[in-house]
């Protein structure tokens, strides 16, 4: 094939594989934001990202961050729900059951939109209120060295979408790397932040594997999304089961091990290598060593550029490894991480 065919071949695959990661502003936005039609329906019970990281402040600390509520004040608005429900989940043996939950529930906002936010800890032994208080600011906890959070802050997910509407529009090849800017720059979203002793989601002391993912629960305790590592509904379920994969417990996505793998070939990518690349993704939980300060895919820090690490992963077979964009967030160096909200116009 000679050598500009082949460019183009390329390049086609690109524009199927990026397309399916971010779509443009009326479908998907990022790493999960609005990744299924009943997530686009109601936005407050949307998952964005998924955070996990040691404590910069005190090794023997857990980070876990979860953002939901993409463009919070401009797209939706910046309230938690006040019906449904926000479990960050922690399976501690490996068998992605759930032993250690902590559920979120928020008030209706008052006049000055603050809500009241009540923190439990739920496990096959107990279930106890940990903590409660008010939207932006600190949330007292009933557990020594637990420090939780919950409210508006400055989205850390980053990406270059003007370039990828520009490649997918224009089929510009160029588009990427001129310099990359951040859509996400300015933009906001709500965030729930913990910070706790890392014993506390350990099967054991030592036992320092573990596996996290969110999940939001309707009125009615319906799961609407759930979410471990960054745009695998986004990027490897297709558009008709995108709903049907984030009703499911993570410990049934063996069912969809065969999508995934269809997917991956679709995307150029040998079969040996599709196979073996699903068995890592499945189930969707985002795995962490509590004693690794290591970043994805060991856990997710708030600066990984995962977009990129999601590059080099899943087109292994092309050019295209970077959107020569990074993190511009000015995150905290302890508690709450996350840098304060941009100015809503």
């Amino acid at each position: 094939m000679p050598d500009n065919s082949a460019r183009q071949h390329r390049c086609a695959w690109a524009l199927l594989v990026v397309g399916s990661l971010v779509l443009a502003p009326a479908g998907a936005f990022g790493a999960d934001h609005r990744d299924s039609p009943l997530t686009k329906a109601t936005a407050q019970l949307d998952i964005n990202d998924v955070y996990i990281f040691k404590s910069t402040t005190n090794p023997n600390n857990t980070v876990i961050i979860v953002t939901v509520v993409p463009l919070a004040g401009v797209l939706n608005a910046p309230v938690f729900s006040s019906t449904g429900l926000y479990d960050i989940n922690v399976s501690n043996n490996g068998d992605a059951i759930e032993d250690v939950t902590f559920r979120f529930a928020f008030s209706a906002p008052n006049f000055q939109g603050q809500q009241t936010a009540a923190v439990q800890l739920l496990t096959p032994q107990l279930t106890q209120v940990v903590g409660k208080g008010l939207t932006g600011g600190p949330i007292s906890s009933a557990i020594p060295g637990v420090s939780i959070t919950a409210g508006l802050f400055d989205d850390p997910f980053f990406f270059d979408l003007n370039a990828f509407n520009d490649l997918h529009d224009n089929g510009n090849i160029h588009a990427f790397c001129r310099p990359g800017v951040n859509f996400f720059k300015g933009l906001n979203t709500l965030a729930m932040v913990m910070e706790v002793p890392s014993i506390l989601l350990q099967a054991a002391p030592g036992s320092t594997n573990i596996g996290v993912w969110a999940r939001t629960l309707d009125q009615g305790g319906r799961q609407v999304d759930r979410m471990g590592r960054p745009a695998i509904n986004t990027a490897l379920i297709p558009a008709a089961l995108k709903d049907t994969f984030n009703a499911t417990l993570p410990r049934n996505d063996s069912t969809f091990t065969q999508t995934v793998i269809n997917t991956l070939v679709s995307f150029g990518n040998p079969l040996d290598y599709s196979t073996a690349v699903a068995g890592i993704l499945l189930p969707d939980i985002l795995t962490f060593n509590t004693s690794s300060s290591s970043g994805f895919l060991n856990g997710r820090r708030l600066a990984d550029d995962v977009i990129d690490a999601e590059f080099g992963l899943l087109l292994s077979n092309l050019n295209i490894t970077t959107d020569c964009v990074g993190n511009d967030s000015t995150f905290l160096r302890g508690f709450p991480y996350l840098a304060a909200p941009n100015p809503v116009h």
